[in-house]
């Protein structure tokens, strides 16, 4: 064998042993948690939620009225229960899988189906046990004019 030959055997040999550990190393992750960007600065790492919401910006007008809420990015709903006190909560009904949860002013309520919540997620509705399995809730915090969600 010659110097050439050697050359590309060897070379070939190394490719090998180093593609075949690669792989294993180099694979996507399962499930990865993206920040959440819901625009005005609303960011989230590691999973964690946290929005932050500017309570003067005129997109968030609804939140200066009892029973006014709002929805951010289909994900969100975040409602003013009283005047100075927010509540915010996943738009997922767990008891249908649909984005329709939203704030009547006195509960969450599924506005696809009629599944009805209680300010602490727990579900309601008593008719065809709508509503059992409960809705995420997030924490909430007013810093200045910045309305902060937490999850």
């Amino acid at each position: 064998m010659d110097r050439k030959d050697f050359i590309k055997t060897a070379g070939m040999g190394a490719f090998l042993a180093l593609s075949a550990t690669c792989p294993a190393s180099c694979t996507k992750m399962e499930n990865p948690q993206p920040p959440v960007d819901a625009g005005d600065g609303n960011t989230g790492t590691g999973g964690a939620l946290h929005l932050e919401l500017d309570l003067t910006k005129p997109a968030y007008v609804d939140l200066q009225n009892a029973g006014g809420y709002v929805i951010i990015q289909n994900k969100w709903v975040v409602a003013c229960k009283t005047a100075g006190v927010y509540i915010a909560a996943s738009r997922l009904c767990t008891d249908a899988d649909l984005n329709g949860i939203v704030w009547d002013g006195s509960e969450w309520l599924c506005v696809e189906h009629q599944a009805t919540y209680s300010e602490a997620g727990t579900g309601t509705t008593t008719f065809n046990n709508l509503g059992a399995n409960g809705i995420e809730v997030y924490t909430t915090e007013v810093i200045g004019n910045i309305l902060h969600v937490y999850g």
